[in-house]
């Protein structure tokens, strides 16, 4: 049931990022236990799905799954990722990102065989392509991608998909706002939004900034996700950086088909006002369409 004009979603995406996993569960600068915080936060996407209409087709992590690219750390997060993706019935997509490593990666988390070949990959949720694309250059922090890369996603969107194509990589293709981290930024955003203008590409999936955010490329909504194991707070000066242990947050992607939303579900349960009562649900829910709204929405007098 719909309570308002627009239908349930076709399809659901949970898409996380920034996990940065340690061996052993070491700690995060000394101090952010970065394994409890993803255990919480798929505990937290259990709780979000369900009951919901659209069924969550897909569990994604858009880079920095580990902090050292240990093969220890890679094994921890297939274990955990792998299992909350079985148990909701959605399939787990990654990328890679600048504090993963493409070797230990492709074999300890994907089941490939080690390599430095760019971890690029389609994956259709029924009729929904989602477009893995490897945005890490070796040796460096910051992101972009080679000309092989350019092509072959060129070659990919040729074709429009049935519900559209997704892209998901780590470095946003947008300006950022912290000084340093424009350092590492996507250098080749004005290739890749040549390559996704006027295609079937709908909405592009980020991470690496440790904030919620978005912009545009080529036309087409960036969606930046909220990091799973710190955030940075944007209250310091642009020119500087500080990371907090607070407001974790991954994104709950809706597709229509006119639209997609995005919508940033904290990692953590804090102290809140209560729930409507399941009474009041259940009676607007009994409700014919045109007294639904007019009951909830109007206004009593003053």
């Amino acid at each position: 049931m719909s309570f308002g004009k627009h239908p349930a979603p076709l399809t659901t995406l949970a898409h996380f990022t920034d996990t940065h996993l340690l061996a052993g569960g070491g700690l995060l600068g000394r101090s952010i236990d970065t394994d409890a915080r993803l255990v919480e936060s798929l505990d937290r996407l259990r709780e979000t799905v369900r009951g919901q209409e659209a069924p969550l087709a897909a569990l994604i992590v858009s880079g920095d799954i580990t902090d050292l690219a240990e093969p220890e750390a890679y094994a921890r997060a297939l274990q955990l990722l792998d299992t909350a993706a079985d148990e909701l019935g959605a399939q787990l997509i990654v990328t890679p990102g600048n504090h993963d490593e493409r070797p230990p990666m492709a074999e300890h988390l994907l089941g490939l065989e080690a390599s430095e070949a760019p971890l690029d990959a389609v994956h259709d949720l029924g009729g929904l392509r989602v477009i893995s694309l490897d945005s890490t250059l070796p040796g460096y922090h910051h992101g972009g991608f080679d000309q092989g890369q350019a092509e072959w996603l060129r070659e990919q969107l040729r074709m429009p998909a049935p519900l559209g194509t997704v892209i998901v990589m780590h470095h946003p293709p947008v300006p950022y706002r912290t000084d340093v981290m424009r350092l590492l930024e996507f250098v080749d955003d004005d290739e890749l939004a040549d390559i996704v203008r006027d295609t079937d590409v709908r909405l592009i999936l980020a991470g690496h900034l440790h904030v919620v955010g978005g912009g545009t490329c080529g036309g087409v909504p960036v969606s930046v996700a909220g990091a799973i194991s710190y955030v940075d707070d944007l209250t310091v000066s642009p020119e500087s950086m500080r990371g907090i242990d607070d407001a974790q947050a991954f994104s709950l992607v809706e597709v229509y088909a006119e639209t997609i939303t995005h919508w940033s579900v904290q990692s953590r349960a804090y102290e809140g006002t209560s729930p409507l009562p399941s009474s009041l649900l259940a009676k607007l829910a009994s409700m014919p369409d045109d007294e639904r709204r007019e009951a909830f929405s109007r206004k009593s007098p003053a």
